[in-house]
């Protein structure tokens, strides 16, 4: 019997460990929009005035532009279903000018129809060019 439990725990554990790096895996979009870039830190909270976007990515990632050389992935706490199309995202529980792990969004289609649930930002990585080599 105990064979039999541990044998069922550790096919739970492994696919939970598959669906995890399927769901971090980079998307072809993400691996484009990051290519030449090096990432930073991630972080929790950015100053969103100094950021133009979010551009969406995939149901994962937003892109957020700092300016030419920097710019700011979000993975999202999971896949946002609502961010395909061409809709609009709506922030709610934001305070000031941060945007931080945790914020939520729903998503309005242009139509004026709400997704039913709401989707949560996570990490902020930065991305940078790398500086090009004097001569």
């Amino acid at each position: 019997m105990k064979r039999w439990v541990a044998a069922i725990l550790a096919g739970l554990v492994a696919g939970g460990a598959t669906g995890a790096a399927e769901l971090d895996a980079p998307s072809p979009e993400l691996a484009k929009a990051i290519e030449g870039r090096v990432a930073g830190t991630p972080t929790d909270c950015v100053d969103g005035r100094r950021l133009m976007g979010p551009d969406r990515v995939d149901q994962r990632h937003l892109v957020y532009r700092q300016n030419g050389r920097r710019l700011w992935v979000n993975t999202l706490r999971d896949r946002c279903q609502p961010l395909l199309g061409d809709n609009i995202l709506v922030f709610d529980n934001q305070f000031g000018t941060q945007l931080c792990t945790q914020d939520r969004f729903q998503v309005q289609g242009r139509n004026g129809a709400f997704s039913a649930a709401y989707c949560f930002l996570g990490k902020f990585t930065p991305y940078d060019k790398p500086e090009a080599p004097k001569r």
